[in-house]
């Protein structure tokens, strides 16, 4: 039996502060997230200087590759990532060369929908591949014009098609009741509601308690 893995995603641009949230957070989350913004600012380094900080945990690079997924992808598993995203709306051979990569490193791939016209077509795209996730991803610009990170899950009530899902887009202590009615999800990114808290630590761990207080899923 178990319940939604946390995931802290760190959208920073400057690697102290990201470690610092990081730091205060880290007891309560399973996996730490070197976010694009952050990757885009310091580079692959922030994923290896994060990785050997916090070797127990599992970090993500999230390249969000939308070509070139091998090489991509082998860049991030080399700098010490455990996990690395790239985005459903590329190419199906992308996303291939992502996997064939993280099979060969021992690594996972995370497919990430953001800017899908139709997140349930993802699964026909990743269809025969060993994607081992599919993230529900409803963006910040998406947020902003009132979409909600639940809006897309409803396609995936019921069925056991795919990868295991993931979901992240403005989540916080108070929305996670919502995910009752979506025992497929296995994963809940959280970036915003923890780095922006006063107290990083005490939002990391209210998630946490709202995330275990779920059923569990068998």
């Amino acid at each position: 039996m178990s319940r939604p893995k946390l995931q802290l995603a760190l959208d920073f641009v400057r690697l102290d502060a990201a470690a610092s949230v990081a730091e205060l957070s880290a007891p309560h989350v399973d996996c730490i997230e070197v976010g694009t913004p952050l990757i885009k600012a310091c580079g692959l380094d922030a994923v290896r200087r994060l990785k050997r900080r916090f070797p127990s945990k599992h970090v993500v690079a999230d390249m969000k590759t939308m070509d070139t997924g091998r090489l991509e992808a082998e860049q991030a598993y080399r700098a010490g990532a455990d996990a690395t995203t790239v985005l459903g709306v590329a190419a199906r051979e992308t996303i291939r060369g992502a996997v064939e990569a993280a099979h060969e490193y021992g690594r996972q791939v995370i497919v990430d929908s953001i800017g899908a016209e139709d997140t349930a077509t993802q699964l026909h795209k990743i269809d025969g591949l060993a994607v081992n996730w599919l993230l529900i991803h409803t963006g910040i610009d998406q947020q902003r014009a009132g979409h909600s990170a639940f809006s897309h899950l409803d396609a995936f009530v019921g069925s056991t098609i795919g990868p295991r899902l993931g979901l992240v887009g403005g989540i916080d202590a108070e929305t996670i009741v919502k995910l009752s009615r979506y025992p497929r999800v296995e994963l809940v990114i959280v970036g915003g509601a923890i780095p922006s808290a006063a107290d990083p630590s005490h939002a990391a761990a209210r998630i946490r308690a709202a995330l275990d207080a779920l059923p569990a899923v068998s």
